[in-house]
């Protein structure tokens, strides 16, 4: 009403809103707050001053010289509940750790590890102990997270025990739920291999696979440092361990696998023409397809490179026979391991089909340069046919099926994986067009391992049928020249 002009006819002034919300303030009384107690006037008696106290130091000082002063003393208290409640240590190690005073948190997390050992502190619960081994742990503070995983197993045998998981509790597709043990043993691992202590993290990763509880996403947080250590032989165990208990392996496992095969990566060579192919001495898997239908992203989420080959919403981009040579250059396999890295060409060839920048002549020159290299290329092991799963197989696809079986390449033992691309724009119709490739590749007289493999194309995930059994392309593709 004063707005449109009612009896003061003008809005209120700065000083009179702030004049009204100091009565308003007034009016609801004393609000104590953590804020306005002053630490040094505290009483510190019970687990909840210390407790409070700390979490002021920490949010409004910004003070770990406090915060450990205050952990120290009431770790240091010869009775009452404090000496057999270490829900203070679990407060303050934490508050240090997010101080950035690792240095510190290291020393308050040895003095309560002495302590638990002279039995002068017990746990207080099993979540409260957990939850400061996972701050250790993902603080790369290997040696204090080592202590406190030890004491919670010993703390908490009932909890921590390789006991197999009850029927009840597992999931849909037949997964048990996350069991602390392994829980606690992955965090563990992956700290070890964080800090480069890679024959801790190995003992580790033996250690989870005899529990026989591991499970598709404990594997995939295992297979990156795993992959980045160079580590194949036990990835490709971890792997074997989940497909011999029936169990489905993750995208993030065999993306990690398929990128720590390709070590070293070169574009070669793009050709126009078959004289300029190079020599026909490495194992080569090329992709084919209709015009953008995915090919580039999946070299690069193949080869683990960003942009190692040109990706473009315009069809008709890749208009050479682009040559990547994977492994060149392989690094020597760790101390005794055979040599994993294969050398290879990774080959992406133009899209068939329409794409409006590319006039027809050169398509038909492309088409004719495909038949042929399907036709003679002796170093061609495996073809990889990629198709949009949102539209599902198309003319152009129909006739590079038909041009494989013409040119006898799966005669000389080649092998072809159709491939759906672009499944995370629209999951649902990716499944029902799984189904309906399956029924053509039957009627296509294809042999019965020719199965549709769908992968969100530079997403770095892929499934089979629609559902999560990872990106399988890039393992197949790796293995091809081996088969």
């Amino acid at each position: 009403e004063e707005w449109a002009g009612g009896a003061a006819g003008k809005p209120p002034t700065r000083r009179a809103k702030r004049k009204e919300r100091g009565k308003a303030k007034a009016s609801q009384g004393p609000v104590e707050t953590l804020k306005a107690v002053n630490i040094e006037n505290m009483p510190l008696k019970t687990a909840e001053d210390f407790i409070r106290a700390i979490r002021k130091a920490e949010n409004n000082r910004r003070d770990p010289v406090k915060v450990f002063s205050l952990t120290k003393k009431a770790l240091g208290r010869p009775n009452g509940d404090l000496a057999l409640d270490d829900r203070v240590a679990a407060v303050g190690i934490k508050a240090l750790l997010r101080l950035q005073a690792k240095s510190t948190a290291k020393e308050a997390s040895r003095l309560r590890l002495d302590l638990l050992e002279k039995g002068s502190l017990i746990s207080a619960d099993l979540d409260t102990a957990t939850s400061l081994f996972v701050a250790l742990a993902r603080a790369d503070l290997a040696s204090s997270a080592r202590g406190t995983l030890d004491h919670l197993c010993a703390a908490f045998p009932s909890a921590f025990t390789a006991a197999a998981a009850p029927e009840e509790e597992e999931g849909e597709e037949g997964e048990g739920l996350l069991h602390p043990l392994v829980f606690a043993l992955t965090e563990m691992a992956l700290c070890y291999f964080r800090c480069d202590k890679v024959t801790e993290g190995l003992a580790l990763v033996a250690e989870l696979q005899a529990t026989a509880l591991l499970r598709a996403e404990d594997v995939d947080a295992l297979a990156r440092p795993l992959a980045k250590a160079r580590l194949i032989d036990e990835l490709r165990g971890l792997l074997r361990h989940l497909d011999a208990r029936g169990r489905a392996v993750g995208p993030g496992a065999l993306e990690a696998l398929g990128n720590a095969l390709a070590a070293t990566v070169k574009m070669e060579k793009k050709c126009s023409t078959m004289k300029a192919l190079p020599a026909p001495r490495l194992p080569e898997i090329v992709l084919m397809g209709r015009s953008n239908a995915g090919k580039s992203s999946l070299v690069n989420m193949m080869l683990n490179r960003k942009a190692m080959a040109s990706t473009s919403a315009t069809p008709g981009r890749t208009r050479h026979f682009s040559y990547y040579r994977v492994n060149r250059d392989r690094p020597a396999p760790p101390a005794g391991q055979r040599q994993r890295w294969a050398e290879y060409y990774l080959v992406d060839v133009p899209g068939l089909g329409f794409a409006e920048t590319v006039d027809q002549g050169k398509m038909d020159g492309w088409r004719g340069m495909i038949e042929r290299y399907l036709r003679v290329r002796e170093s061609l092991r495996a073809v990889l046919h990629l198709v949009d799963s949102r539209h599902g197989l198309q003319k152009a696809d129909y006739d590079l099926l038909q041009m494989v079986k013409e040119s006898g390449f799966m005669d000389r033992g080649g092998r072809y994986f159709l491939v759906l691309t672009k499944a995370d724009k629209d999951p649902k119709q990716a499944a029902a067009t799984a189904a309906a490739v399956r029924a053509d590749l039957c009627r296509a007289g294809l042999r019965p391992d020719a199965s549709p493999l769908d992968a969100a194309a530079g997403g770095g995930e892929a499934r089979e049928g629609g559902k999560g059994s990872g990106g399988k392309e890039v393992g197949e593709a790796r293995r091809a020249e081996e088969g």
